[in-house]
């Protein structure tokens, strides 16, 4: 019942979208969502917002992903850390990436036609979350951008997300 819902909110959603894409970070939320959208639609666009300091595994595994693009720029994370700190595009950008410049990845794609976007927050990995799900709603089109949002897998616990990879035999990040 629970993937039943979460594909049903992913088609209400794409209904609303001409031109969606799937926000995967490589995480086991992200790979959820990639899977449940493209059991809808196998060609949406994956778009894999680069912080620069990958981990060998999750290079293998974005190598493995169709549609996909990479997206790179300075991006403010945390004292000391700010990814792709270049005013120029860096020299090392791993092939295929795209640098958006100063214009952050979100921006660039709503400016390109991107009108939706699937995002694996779940409600219970902490109470900001809590907060902007249960204040949003699992599908809403942002105020800002007009760009639909979908959690389809706001509901779920750290459980069904490995459960639904351990049934469905999805490719995951290890």
């Amino acid at each position: 019942r629970l993937v039943a819902r979460s594909l049903a909110r992913c088609e209400s959603w794409m209904s609303f979208c001409d031109q969606p894409y799937i926000a995967l970070s490589g995480g086991k939320d992200s790979t959820v969502v990639l899977a449940l959208v493209r059991q809808i639609n196998p060609d949406i666009t994956a778009a894999f917002f680069d912080d620069e300091w990958q981990y060998p595994e999750t290079e293998r595994y974005l190598a493995g992903i169709p549609a996909l693009i990479r997206l790179a720029h300075p991006s403010y994370h945390a004292p000391g850390f700010t990814a792709w700190n270049y005013p120029e595009p860096p020299a090392h950008l791993p092939p295929g990436t795209i640098w958006t410049g100063a214009t952050s990845r979100p921006v660039w794609l709503a400016q390109r036609g991107y009108d939706g976007a699937a995002i694996g927050l779940r409600m219970d990995e902490n109470t900001r979350r809590r907060v902007h799900i249960r204040s949003r709603g699992r599908l809403f089109e942002r105020k800002d951008n007009g760009v639909w949002q979908c959690y389809p897998v706001a509901d779920w616990t750290t459980a069904d997300i490995w459960t639904f990879i351990a049934t469905t035999g999805t490719p995951y990040n290890s």
